[in-house]
């Protein structure tokens, strides 16, 4: 599988959430697969308007998400999860379907074999590359070739801090999973209920991290330039 991987050119990656409190975080490596191993040169985890997206599969599903499809916006009183099936995925397929990338196999139609994790409104979400949609009630998971080795680290280190279990589960998905490794990318965004707030991003190569402040939206979209302490 993973030499199938290589050949094909997908994501062999391994993509982290975890929700703390009010704030969910997503943690993306930086390899892809090819002829050979290389870096990847865009993040695996970013944010476009209220919401935190990772993926795993092909680097196409990802760039289509990253900056080709449009961003719905929830109508009052919907339902969440109704808003992630009937309004996001079918944004995303019809993104895929207009680009070339909405693959069809045996009567089945598929995101460019790409899966995603989804931060909306302080829930964490997984879409398939078949478009269904599952809600993580856990407050952690992991998704990709190295998510078995994350899962680990997250359950035995609840009492450290978020970025830390972060970094330990790619730690150990990089040294015992294939197709994993540094550099790390961690984002997170906060929801308390009506507002999306201070969204950071956070950049680790050889134990470093730094922080940035990317930006933060309110409920309608409206970009807010205050940071949180």
């Amino acid at each position: 599988m993973f030499k199938k991987s290589l050949e094909r050119g997908v994501i062999i990656t391994c993509i982290v959430a975890l929700r703390e409190g009010d704030r969910i975080y997503f943690g993306g490596d930086s390899c892809v697969g090819g002829a050979h191993q290389r870096i990847l040169g865009q993040p695996k985890v970013f944010k476009r308007s209220e919401f935190l997206f990772g993926a795993s599969g092909f680097l196409r599903g990802l760039q289509l998400l990253a900056y080709t499809v449009e961003m719905p916006v929830i109508t009052e009183g919907q339902d969440h999860m109704h808003f992630m099936i009937n309004t996001l995925t079918p944004h995303m397929r019809k993104a895929f379907a207009e680009h070339g990338a909405l693959k069809t196999e045996k009567g089945l139609t598929n995101l460019s074999e790409t899966a995603f994790l989804v931060a909306f409104r302080g829930e964490i979400y997984y879409i398939g590359a078949d478009s269904a949609v599952d809600k993580w009630t856990e407050g952690y998971g992991a998704i990709g070739s190295g998510s078995a080795y994350a899962l680990g680290p997250l359950y035995s280190t609840q009492r450290m801090l978020p970025e830390n279990r972060i970094k330990l589960a790619l730690d150990a998905a990089s040294r015992y999973g294939d197709g994993v490794c540094p550099p790390y990318d961690i984002i997170s965004i906060k929801w308390d209920g009506y507002n999306t707030g201070d969204d950071y991003r956070f950049f680790d190569s050889d134990g470093a991290v730094k922080e940035y402040v990317l930006e933060c939206f309110t409920e309608e979209g409206e970009e807010n330039d205050n940071s949180s302490d």
